[in-house]
């Protein structure tokens, strides 16, 4: 459902293509490389959110779920077809999102999650969350499920998971507060749409 240049979950149409747009770039430039209620956190619950080494999981957990949740990734979107609700798209990408999800991953509440399919298959998941607190909930999600993660460049709140089939990307914008996380079929995307 589209209101006044927004699109279902709040998010702004340009933001989704500002979004969209990065998410590819990043995508194309890894592809080549090797919950029941929501608890909200406080800023003086961050500090304790830190993951301690022993807590983090495992970079071969990300390539054994080859998907999130329950989908998988070279799903046909003919499968996926009355479930899903189209956001945007043309050519060999298509963007939906799925109006049954849970918008908690973790202690995470999430703004926004996208289902990205390349030529019909699903390819591509990437999952928004505002402020501090979520976003650092979110990237505990990501440590304790699929290890540290490589930080390219210290000054950045960025985290890259290389599998063989899959990656994933975590980056927080300083400015806005906004988190995204993506996560992709390296398989499906190699070469690079």
């Amino acid at each position: 459902m589209r209101t006044r240049g927004r699109i279902q979950g709040g998010v702004p149409r340009t933001c989704l293509s500002l979004i969209v747009g990065g998410l590819l770039v990043a995508a194309i430039a890894h592809a080549g490389e090797s919950a029941p209620s929501a608890t909200t956190l406080s800023p003086s619950d961050l500090q304790s959110t830190t993951l301690a080494e022993e807590t983090w999981g495992d970079i071969t957990i990300l390539d054994q779920h080859n998907g999130f949740r329950k989908f998988s990734f070279g799903s046909s979107l003919r499968s996926f077809k009355k479930k899903m609700a189209f956001v945007s798209g043309k050519g060999k990408w298509h963007y939906f999102t799925h109006p049954g999800d849970s918008m908690v991953l973790g202690k995470a509440e999430l703004m926004a999650i996208y289902y990205g399919f390349y030529k019909k298959k699903l390819a591509r998941v990437t999952i928004i969350t505002n402020g501090d607190a979520n976003a650092h909930a979110l990237l505990d999600w990501m440590q304790m499920n699929y290890g540290r993660g490589e930080k390219p460049y210290p000054e950045w709140e960025k985290y890259v998971w290389a599998g063989s089939r899959v990656g994933a990307t975590y980056e927080q914008n300083a400015g806005t507060k906004v988190a995204v996380f993506t996560i992709w079929s390296r398989t499906l995307l190699k070469p690079s749409p």
